[in-house]
C-alpha cells in the first residue's frame, strides 16, 4: 500500500473527504497532509512541510475553479502561456517545500526569504 493510498483511506475519506462542501474539504486536505509531514518524520519541520503542501493542493483546487470559470469546462491542455505559467510556478512552488523538508523552519525561513529576496 503507499503513502497517498493509507493517507486516502485511513485519513482523508475518515474525516469526510469531499463531502460537506469545498470548505470542509480545504480542511479535509490540510489535516491529511499535516499527517503526511509527520509521517516522514517526527519534527516540527516535516509537519510544516505537510501543510505547506496541504496549502498548495488547496491553492490549486481554488486555481482549477478559477480557470474553469474563466475558459469553461477543461478541454485539452489549454492556452500554452497558461500551461508554462503553471509549470513554472508549480516548480518554484516545490523547490521552496524541499528548503521546508531539509531544514529547520527558523533556518528555512531564512533561506526562503534570501530566495525571494526580502532578506
Amino acid at each position: 500500500m503507499s503513502l497517498t493510498s493509507w493517507i486516502t483511506d485511513y485519513v482523508y475519506i475518515p474525516l469526510g473527504g469531499n463531502r460537506g462542501g469545498e470548505t470542509r474539504a480545504a480542511c479535509n486536505r490540510f489535516v491529511a497532509m499535516t499527517l503526511c509531514g509527520l509521517w516522514h518524520g517526527a519534527a516540527f519541520h516535516f509537519m510544516v512541510w505537510g501543510m505547506f503542501h496541504g496549502i498548495g493542493l488547496n491553492l490549486y483546487r481554488g486555481y482549477q475553479k478559477l480557470r474553469e470559470r474563466w475558459f469553461g469546462p477543461k478541454q485539452g491542455d489549454g492556452p500554452l502561456a497558461l500551461r508554462l505559467l503553471s509549470i513554472v510556478a508549480t516548480f518554484h512552488f516545490v523547490c521552496l517545500g524541499w528548503v521546508l523538508f531539509v531544514c529547520d523552519v527558523g533556518k528555512a525561513a531564512g533561506i526562503i526569504a534570501r530566495l525571494i529576496g526580502t532578506r
